[in-house]
């Protein structure tokens, strides 16, 4: 006598699309430089699973059966991306999971060099008298110091000038200068401001006009 087996569950198993994916969820990973998408397989026979992001027409990726996640590093800073997964076999695609959405960290401020403002007061003066010199330097992410000079003064101490230190993001700083010199004209003085990383203002410049002595 022939027995014949017929298993009609296990056929049918493979010849079905597999069930969709379940409780997605997307969450930051690697430093804010990738995303973690992770689900629960709720099927025992998908050939695998094809990530999608709202912002790309085309799948982002696969990953193997029986597999619970998968890495997003294709992402910027500042952006919200959206998620969905399927399962899928050779019979079809499953529905799609619920969708999961997460925000990346604002992108960091660049670093731009400072910015620096020079000014002299009073702009004339005669032998005796005292001109002050003021600045204002700001940068993006901190300052360290800003350099004051005289160029070709005739005056030492002035061209020798001075470096006054700084710290956080706005420097202020004044010079008061007394002018003992005799001789007149227009004296030029220079500044520039250094942040923390090293980088330079552009020069800042100002003149004070030097009387003749009555």
């Amino acid at each position: 006598m022939l027995t014949l087996d017929i298993k009609v569950e296990a056929l049918a198993k493979e010849s079905s699309p597999p069930e969709p994916p379940s409780a997605l969820q997307a969450q930051i990973a690697g430093d804010g430089q990738a995303v973690q998408v992770t689900w629960l397989d709720r099927s025992d026979n998908e050939d695998a699973f094809r990530i999608y992001r709202e912002d790309m027409e085309a799948s982002i990726g696969l990953a193997p059966s029986d597999t619970e996640m998968f890495i997003d590093e294709n992402v910027a800073c500042g952006h919200t991306y959206r998620y969905a997964v399927v399962a899928f076999n050779a019979a079809g695609i499953s529905p799609l999971s619920g969708a999961a959405e997460v925000a990346l960290p604002a992108c960091a401020p660049a670093d731009a060099p400072p910015t620096l403002s020079l000014t002299v007061v009073p702009t004339q003066v005669m032998a005796g008298e005292v001109f002050t010199v003021t600045f204002q330097a700001d940068d993006d992410l901190g300052l360290r110091s800003v350099s004051v000079r005289g160029e070709e003064t005739g005056d030492p101490i002035l061209d020798a000038g001075r470096i006054f230190p700084c710290a956080g993001i706005t420097c202020v700083g004044v010079w008061a200068i007394p002018w003992t010199e005799t001789i007149s004209g227009t004296l030029t003085l220079v500044s520039f401001a250094v942040d923390s990383s090293e980088q330079e203002s552009e020069l800042a410049q100002a003149a004070v006009i030097i009387l003749p002595a009555k």
